[in-house]
């Protein structure tokens, strides 16, 4: 009796709106939260219809009235909506509102299937920053948006400072944006530039385009244009093309690199036609490196070369590579390892500097680095070289170093005796001399460490070897080459010392010092003192190259720097014997969140001139960073203008400018 009194107040209460609501809700809620293990739906509007199926399972959903839907990461606002929950079609429409985890697209209506996350969505805005902008028509599949007659912009205001306007617009999120048919445009009217398609790298955080004014002494007043973009969308490789336009002639150029380390590529070229000049200047530089396995082990290629016009080319038009390779021989190696063993081709070329006189051209090397000798403490090491060397005329040199070493470690401390012998053949085509090396030392390094209450902590490792070495000729009486003419016979000892600074076991810096004593003649050779040191706010770096018996400071390069708050300052000493006695100083101050200026003074007191005097200014417009540049470089005067969007500013980097030093 009271089952039957139950069932029927149930019956009553499921025929009121509101139970028929709750009915409703109870059902969808079983077949959507436990039905194929997919995520809770959760919806809510003012009113809804429901379309059964046999068996009372829900068919469809008609939503009406602030509707909102809630699908894992999904978030879908609209006045109306049609939801199929087995297959997971929405059809949606006023005022529809999508969000992710992409972000925000605001459209008239929208076909979208929440559980394979595709759909349409018709005329409208989006938000999927960093990029910003209205098509008529937006494709999704999964994680791929396609965009269809619009334009795009890093700029969140309406209008935009600036709009890229494309045909069509294929969009993955932190992988790649690729447009064709692009027009850009600065504000209202003011288009910049067409090109037919363009792709965007957002893995590679640099600006797609760059439009630079500017005045330079060697070329006057200019327009550069820069581009840069991956080859295609799932290249791995990133071009840059650049074309100058000035009053004193026209140029362009091309870099091409990868985005992996191995292999490693990076190619660029230039050519310059001087309006007055009959035949154009031009330059170019290829780096590459690459490791592949084989059957005998890895082999390794490595090329850096370059070829230029003249000096003042590469100098103008690869600043940044004239610094960095300046002394550097042009090379090209193919290493293969062979178990233990490794066979090297090496070629090394003067790239055209007057004073890099000593080529290789080219050496085989076939060696040994370490090699223990069956189960007992003894390791051999062999190196055998053949070098054909070009120093003003040919010259052959054979060499085999055979060298046997072994260690006892002891609690604090570490001894390793070792003997070597060399055969060394010298031809040219008027002699031959036989070399034949004895060498046989001892060295002995210890660990020294100590914890204060403070959290610093010290590890000095001081390194002692003594060596007795024995030759056929003085080194005087033979040609040099590199380091294996350099000791001739006699007693040395060597002395390392590397100290480790740590505070609370983060690493605050290190101090190092390498050198060699000849006790028979009292003289030492080249020293190598390095060191950098962080505390609080200040840091110091240094590289010396000391000569303490006969020249004293060969190369010097010495930092301190300091930075509090939106200031940083940094003041270093330069060193080059018989070029460089100089000072490079820099001070910079950030103002508010838009505003940032750095001067800079280069000054050289061995030829008493400014090697540069330079000023940034740096004003954030919004969307885009405004850059003025003036800088006065030896007879060189610069001063140019580039506008670059705000999302694709690099980390800031604060590198040397004179590398060359």
């Amino acid at each position: 009796m009271s089952n039957s009194i139950l069932a029927k107040g149930i019956f009553s209460w499921y025929n009121t709106e509101m139970g028929r609501k709750i009915f409703f809700i109870f059902l969808l809620f079983i077949q959507c939260v436990f039905c194929q293990g997919r995520d809770f739906i959760n919806y809510k509007c003012d009113k809804f219809t429901a379309e059964l199926r046999e068996k009372g399972r829900i068919k469809r959903l008609i939503l009406e009235g602030n509707v909102k839907i809630i699908y894992g990461d999904t978030r879908i606002r609209c006045e109306k909506a049609i939801f199929d929950v087995e297959n997971g079609d929405i059809e949606a429409e006023g005022n529809v509102e999508v969000k992710s985890k992409f972000g925000k697209i605001e459209c008239k209506e929208i076909y979208y299937n929440l559980y394979k996350k595709d759909g349409f969505f018709s005329e409208g805005d989006f938000s999927l920053p960093p990029f910003y902008g209205r098509v008529k028509r937006i494709e999704k599949k999964k994680e791929i948006f396609i965009l269809e007659d619009g334009y795009f912009t890093t700029c969140d205001l309406k209008p935009p400072h600036y709009r890229v306007m494309c045909k069509r617009i294929e969009y993955s999120p932190e992988n790649y944006l690729k447009g064709k048919k692009i027009k850009i445009i600065f504000g209202e009217k003011f288009t910049l530039f067409y090109l037919p398609r363009f792709t965007i790298s957002l893995k590679e955080k640099k600006s797609p385009f760059h439009f630079i004014p500017g005045y330079k002494t060697h070329f006057g007043k200019f327009l550069t244009f820069i581009f840069t973009h991956p080859l295609n969308k799932k290249s791995k490789f990133i071009s840059s093309e650049n074309i100058k336009i000035g009053t004193k002639g026209m140029g362009a150029g091309l870099e091409i690199y990868s985005l992996e380390n191995f292999p490693k590529t990076d190619f660029k070229f230039f050519i310059l036609k001087k309006w007055e000049e009959k035949k154009p200047e031009k330059g170019s530089v290829f780096e590459f490196k690459d490791i592949r396995e084989n059957k005998f082990g890895n082999i390794d290629f490595i090329i850096d070369w370059r070829w230029m016009e003249n000096k003042d080319f590469f100098y103008h038009y690869f600043k940044s590579d004239y610094y960095r390779k300046y002394k550097m021989y042009n090379n090209f190696s193919i290493s293969q390892n062979f178990g233990n063993n490794i066979l090297n081709f090496l070629v090394r070329e003067n790239a055209g500097e007057d004073f890099l006189k000593i080529e290789k051209l080219p050496e085989l090397r076939f060696y040994i680095p370490y090699c223990r000798i069956k189960n007992s403490p003894v390791f051999l090491s062999s190196n055998f070289q053949i070098t054909s060397f070009n120093k003003e005329e040919k010259f052959l040199r054979i060499m085999e170093n055979i060298k046997f070493e072994t260690k006892k470690n002891f609690r604090y401390f570490t001894v390793k005796p070792w003997i070597s012998l060399s055969a060394v053949d010298y031809k040219d085509k008027d002699c031959e001399n036989f070399n034949f090396v004895k060498e046989i030392g001892i060295n002995t390094s210890f660990l020294l460490y100590k914890f204060s209450p403070s959290g610093r902590q010290d590890y000095i490792i001081p390194s002692i070897s003594f060596t007795l070495r024995n030759q056929n000729y003085r080194k005087e009486e033979l040609p040099y080459f590199d380091i294996n003419e350099e000791f001739g016979s006699g007693k040395f000892i060597g002395f390392k010392i590397k100290w480790n600074l740590w505070k609370d076991k983060d690493y605050s810096g290190e101090i190092g010092l390498d050198n060699f004593y000849d006790i028979g003649r009292n003289t030492f050779s080249d020293s190598l003192f390095k060191y950098k040191i962080n505390f609080n706010k200040c840091t110091l770096t240094g590289e010396n190259l000391i000569n303490f018996s006969k020249n004293g400071l060969i190369y010097g390069i010495n930092d301190f720097g300091l930075e509090i708050g939106k200031f940083k300052y940094e003041i270093g000493t330069r060193y080059l014997k018989d070029e460089i006695w100089g000072l490079e100083n820099w001070f910079e101050h950030r103002i508010g969140e838009n505003w940032k200026y750095r001067i800079g003074i280069y000054y050289d007191f061995k030829n008493n001139i400014f090697l540069k005097e330079s000023l940034e200014i740096w004003k954030r417009l919004h969307c885009l960073m405004l850059n003025l540049s003036i800088a006065k470089e030896k007879k060189e005067f610069s001063f140019y203008i580039s506008l670059i969007p705000t999302a694709f500013l690099e980390k800031e980097k604060w590198e040397r400018r004179f590398l060359k030093w």
